[in-house]
């Protein structure tokens, strides 16, 4: 296929009327105009299926009107409902539109809906990372562009649900997005499903998307961006036993963040190196940075911040042998912080 120049060349037997592409036309031709203009927008889509809401972002329409075209579509049988509310299609179909929309629409009109979809993924991506875990430090992300849509999401459970559900779609968003050069939807939206693939054990999974992130957030120049992707790895490599690397990406970003006055990036950054060093059974130094931390969110009057780092110094104090004053900053009941993600990310 690949000698072919792609599958719709690779099974055209040289019969024009019994073509892929013939076939697909006699379908494609009955379409509305803008059931044609979705099907060939869905060419540019990164994932394996797509809701209305993704596909209205897509095209630039109203979500209601998205559930009409992609209804139409599955008419024309062009795309498959393959699970309510979510649309999948054919890889020969997803190619022929591929084809379509190069040959019919000029790069603007790509480049553009391109940039509606990946609004769309990372505007859901960062209020479900957020709904998840409200304690994480908002990233300070772009609005949408006209056109886009987000998913809406009650609460953590629909967050979670929504994260296993686009988990293959955002990690393909997030690949083209690096590929097209979109390098702030790269690394945010890698960001986004730090906690959701760190809860699933996808450690090798979340290290290669970290990886990228980095590598994106460094063509771009963001030092915050930076920062957060090397703690990120950081996390990850923790996991995997890692520990020396951990320590470079953490000393990376404690220095992006001091460079640029970050006191809040700094705390957390110190109360990541300390869940590694209480991970390597280093306890008094898991103490050290968690104090480290606590004055640092007491200087920036962060109160979550604050009670985390407290917590986690009262959990350090009990390991090495000072239970008394631990009893002074942890509440009733046991409660390991160093080993709690809040902790980590």
């Amino acid at each position: 296929m690949r000698a072919a120049g792609g599958p719709l060349d690779a099974l055209d037997a040289g019969e024009p009327a019994a073509s892929v592409r013939a076939v697909f036309s006699w379908s494609y031709e009955q379409l509305s105009p803008a059931a044609a203009w979705l099907y060939r927008l869905l060419g540019l889509h990164p994932g394996p299926d797509i809701t209305a809401a993704a596909a209205a972002s897509l095209a630039g329409v109203e979500p209601a009107q998205a559930s009409k075209l992609l209804a139409e579509l599955a008419d024309a049988q062009l795309s498959m409902e393959h699970v309510p509310g979510r649309y999948v299609f054919h890889d020969l179909l997803r190619a022929y539109a591929a084809d379509l929309t190069r040959t019919r629409d000029d790069d603007a009109a790509r480049r553009a809906a391109l940039g509606r979809a990946l609004d769309h993924y990372l505007q859901t991506a960062h209020a479900a990372a957020m709904l998840v875990n409200p304690s994480r430090q908002a990233l300070s992300i772009a609005p949408p562009g006209p056109g886009v849509t987000s998913e809406q999401l009650a609460g953590p459970q629909q967050a979670r649900a929504w994260f296993r559900a686009e988990h293959q779609v955002l990690l393909a968003a997030a690949a083209l997005a690096a590929a097209a050069g979109s390098d702030r939807h790269a690394w945010q939206l890698s960001w986004a499903m730090g906690d959701y693939l760190d809860s699933r054990g996808d450690w090798q999974e979340l290290a290669a998307l970290q990886s990228n992130a980095l590598a994106a957030a460094t063509r771009l120049g963001d030092p915050a961006g930076q920062a957060a992707c090397h703690r990120g790895l950081a996390a990850a490599c923790t996991q995997l036993g890692e520990y020396e690397l951990a320590h470079a990406h953490l000393a990376g970003s404690l220095e992006l963040y001091r460079r640029h006055h970050d006191r809040a990036g700094q705390a957390g950054v110190h109360l990541t190196i300390a869940w590694v060093v209480a991970c390597q059974g280093r306890y008094a130094d898991a103490l050290d940075h968690s104090e480290q931390a606590l004055g640092l969110f007491q200087g920036t009057g962060d109160q979550v911040g604050q009670a985390r780092a407290l917590h986690q110094v009262g959990w350090c104090r009990a390991e090495v042998g000072r239970p008394e004053e631990a009893r002074g900053v942890l509440p009733a009941g046991p409660g390991p912080a160093a080993r709690t993600r809040s902790s980590r990310l």
